[in-house]
Protein backbone atom coordinates (compact mmCIF):
# COMPACT_ATOMS: atom_id res chain seq x y z
CA UNK A 1 0.00 0.00 0.00
CA UNK A 2 1.30 3.43 -0.84
CA UNK A 3 2.36 5.83 1.85
CA UNK A 4 0.19 8.92 2.02
CA UNK A 5 1.79 11.65 4.07
CA UNK A 6 -0.06 14.85 4.70
CA UNK A 7 1.41 17.87 6.39
CA UNK A 8 -1.15 20.54 6.93
CA UNK A 9 -0.25 23.52 9.08
CA UNK A 10 -2.76 24.88 11.51
CA UNK A 11 -3.36 28.47 12.43
CA UNK A 12 -2.88 28.17 16.18
CA UNK A 13 0.40 26.26 16.47
CA UNK A 14 -0.98 24.29 19.40
CA UNK A 15 0.67 20.97 18.69
CA UNK A 16 0.77 18.27 16.07
CA UNK A 17 -0.94 14.95 15.51
CA UNK A 18 0.08 11.95 13.44
CA UNK A 19 -2.73 9.65 12.31
CA UNK A 20 -1.78 6.13 11.27
CA UNK A 21 -4.78 4.56 9.56
CA UNK A 22 -5.32 2.68 6.31
CA UNK A 23 -8.88 3.94 5.96
CA UNK A 24 -8.91 7.07 3.78
CA UNK A 25 -12.35 8.15 4.99
CA UNK A 26 -11.32 8.01 8.67
CA UNK A 27 -8.15 9.97 7.90
CA UNK A 28 -10.21 12.59 6.08
CA UNK A 29 -12.69 12.82 8.98
CA UNK A 30 -9.91 13.17 11.53
CA UNK A 31 -8.12 15.75 9.38
CA UNK A 32 -11.29 17.85 9.18
CA UNK A 33 -11.82 17.82 12.93
CA UNK A 34 -8.18 18.17 14.03
CA UNK A 35 -6.62 20.42 11.40
CA UNK A 36 -8.14 23.73 12.54
CA UNK A 37 -6.35 23.36 15.87
CA UNK A 38 -3.36 21.10 15.22
CA UNK A 39 -0.69 20.50 12.62
CA UNK A 40 -1.90 17.30 10.96
CA UNK A 41 0.22 14.45 9.63
CA UNK A 42 -1.09 11.15 8.33
CA UNK A 43 0.19 7.94 6.86
CA UNK A 44 -1.73 4.95 5.58
CA UNK A 45 1.38 2.81 5.44
CA UNK A 46 1.73 1.11 8.80
CA UNK A 47 5.25 -0.09 7.95
CA UNK A 48 6.35 3.54 7.55
CA UNK A 49 4.56 4.81 10.67
CA UNK A 50 7.61 4.74 12.94
CA UNK A 51 9.81 6.42 10.32
CA UNK A 52 7.24 9.19 9.80
CA UNK A 53 6.81 9.63 13.57
CA UNK A 54 10.58 9.90 14.04
CA UNK A 55 10.76 12.54 11.32
CA UNK A 56 7.87 14.76 12.42
CA UNK A 57 7.88 14.06 16.19
CA UNK A 58 4.19 14.78 16.75
CA UNK A 59 2.78 15.64 20.15
CA UNK A 60 0.25 12.77 19.85
CA UNK A 61 -0.17 9.71 17.63
CA UNK A 62 -3.58 8.27 16.76
CA UNK A 63 -2.94 4.66 15.80
CA UNK A 64 -5.60 2.44 14.27
CA UNK A 65 -5.19 -1.19 15.30
CA UNK A 66 -6.56 -3.36 12.50
CA UNK A 67 -8.44 -6.54 13.41
CA UNK A 68 -5.64 -8.83 12.18
CA UNK A 69 -3.03 -7.05 14.33
CA UNK A 70 -5.00 -6.59 17.51
CA UNK A 71 -3.13 -9.17 19.55
CA UNK A 72 0.30 -8.10 18.32
CA UNK A 73 0.28 -4.29 18.54
CA UNK A 74 3.36 -4.44 16.31
CA UNK A 75 3.45 -0.78 15.23
CA UNK A 76 2.65 0.37 18.76
CA UNK A 77 5.51 -1.76 20.11
CA UNK A 78 7.89 -0.29 17.51
CA UNK A 79 6.85 3.26 18.44
CA UNK A 80 7.45 2.56 22.12
CA UNK A 81 10.74 0.84 21.29
CA UNK A 82 12.15 3.82 19.41
CA UNK A 83 14.23 6.24 21.45
CA UNK A 84 12.79 9.15 19.45
CA UNK A 85 9.10 8.23 19.81
CA UNK A 86 8.80 6.25 23.04
CA UNK A 87 7.56 9.23 25.06
CA UNK A 88 4.97 10.40 22.53
CA UNK A 89 1.44 9.63 23.75
CA UNK A 90 -0.29 7.06 21.54
CA UNK A 91 -4.07 6.85 21.41
CA UNK A 92 -5.17 3.48 20.06
CA UNK A 93 -8.26 3.21 17.88
CA UNK A 94 -9.84 -0.22 17.73
CA UNK A 95 -13.00 -2.08 16.77
CA UNK A 96 -12.85 -3.97 20.07
CA UNK A 97 -15.20 -2.26 22.50
CA UNK A 98 -15.00 -4.74 25.36
CA UNK A 99 -13.47 -3.71 28.69
CA UNK A 100 -10.76 -6.37 28.59
CA UNK A 101 -9.40 -5.09 25.25
CA UNK A 102 -9.29 -1.55 26.61
CA UNK A 103 -7.57 -2.70 29.81
CA UNK A 104 -5.00 -4.65 27.81
CA UNK A 105 -4.26 -1.65 25.61
CA UNK A 106 -3.85 0.66 28.60
CA UNK A 107 -1.68 -1.89 30.42
CA UNK A 108 0.44 -2.18 27.29
CA UNK A 109 1.13 1.58 27.54
CA UNK A 110 -1.48 3.30 25.39
CA UNK A 111 -2.25 6.82 26.58
CA UNK A 112 -5.91 6.39 25.68
CA UNK A 113 -8.23 4.02 23.87
CA UNK A 114 -11.00 4.86 21.41
CA UNK A 115 -13.44 2.38 19.92
CA UNK A 116 -14.86 2.45 16.40
CA UNK A 117 -17.10 3.91 15.28
CA UNK A 118 -15.95 7.04 17.09
CA UNK A 119 -17.33 10.51 17.54
CA UNK A 120 -14.79 12.90 15.95
CA UNK A 121 -15.50 15.55 18.59
CA UNK A 122 -14.60 13.06 21.35
CA UNK A 123 -11.37 12.18 19.52
CA UNK A 124 -10.52 15.88 19.35
CA UNK A 125 -11.14 16.28 23.09
CA UNK A 126 -8.93 13.28 23.87
CA UNK A 127 -6.15 14.67 21.68
CA UNK A 128 -6.52 18.08 23.36
CA UNK A 129 -6.24 16.42 26.77
CA UNK A 130 -3.05 14.58 25.81
CA UNK A 131 -1.53 17.78 24.42
CA UNK A 132 -2.46 19.66 27.60
CA UNK A 133 -0.68 16.98 29.65
CA UNK A 134 2.40 17.18 27.40
CA UNK A 135 2.38 20.99 27.56
CA UNK A 136 2.19 20.94 31.36
CA UNK A 137 5.04 18.45 31.58
CA UNK A 138 7.16 20.59 29.24
CA UNK A 139 6.37 23.72 31.25
CA UNK A 140 7.33 22.00 34.51
CA UNK A 141 10.53 20.72 32.90
CA UNK A 142 11.40 24.20 31.64
CA UNK A 143 10.76 25.68 35.10
CA UNK A 144 13.01 23.03 36.66
CA UNK A 145 15.77 23.86 34.18
CA UNK A 146 15.40 27.58 34.93
CA UNK A 147 15.55 26.90 38.68
CA UNK A 148 18.60 24.65 38.24
CA UNK A 149 20.32 27.38 36.19
CA UNK A 150 19.51 29.95 38.89
CA UNK A 151 20.92 27.69 41.62
CA UNK A 152 24.00 26.89 39.49
CA UNK A 153 24.67 30.61 38.97
CA UNK A 154 24.22 31.32 42.67
CA UNK A 155 26.64 28.52 43.57
CA UNK A 156 29.17 29.77 41.02
CA UNK A 157 28.91 33.28 42.45
CA UNK A 158 29.55 31.96 45.97
CA UNK A 159 32.42 29.77 44.76
CA UNK A 160 34.02 32.74 43.01
CA UNK A 161 33.73 34.77 46.22
CA UNK A 162 35.35 31.95 48.20
CA UNK A 163 38.08 31.61 45.56
CA UNK A 164 38.83 35.34 45.69
CA UNK A 165 38.95 35.25 49.49
CA UNK A 166 41.28 32.22 49.37
CA UNK A 167 43.62 33.99 46.96
CA UNK A 168 43.65 37.09 49.17
CA UNK A 169 44.47 35.00 52.23
CA UNK A 170 47.20 33.16 50.32
CA UNK A 171 48.70 36.48 49.25
CA UNK A 172 48.61 37.77 52.82
CA UNK A 173 50.12 34.55 54.08
CA UNK A 174 52.95 34.70 51.52
CA UNK A 175 53.70 38.31 52.53
CA UNK A 176 53.86 37.26 56.16
CA UNK A 177 56.25 34.40 55.34
CA UNK A 178 58.66 36.69 53.43
CA UNK A 179 59.79 38.42 56.62
CA UNK A 180 58.05 37.25 59.75
CA UNK A 181 60.05 39.68 61.96
CA UNK A 182 59.27 42.77 59.92
CA UNK A 183 56.06 44.34 61.30
CA UNK A 184 55.48 46.11 57.97
CA UNK A 185 55.46 42.77 56.10
CA UNK A 186 52.88 41.29 58.44
CA UNK A 187 49.53 42.76 57.50
CA UNK A 188 47.04 43.35 60.22
CA UNK A 189 43.58 42.00 59.54
CA UNK A 190 40.95 43.94 61.37
CA UNK A 191 37.65 42.40 62.14
CA UNK A 192 34.47 44.16 62.89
Amino acid sequence: MENVELRLENETGSGSVLVVDEDVLRVKTLREVLRPEFTFYATRNRREAVKVAEEVLPYVILLDIPEEEFNGYSVFAELKGSEKTRDIPVILISEHSDTESEKRALRFGASDYITKPFDPAIVKLRVQNQIKIISRIRLLFEKQIEEMDRIKNEILTHLNTVLQMTRTLETLDSLRKEDPDDPAATPTIRRG
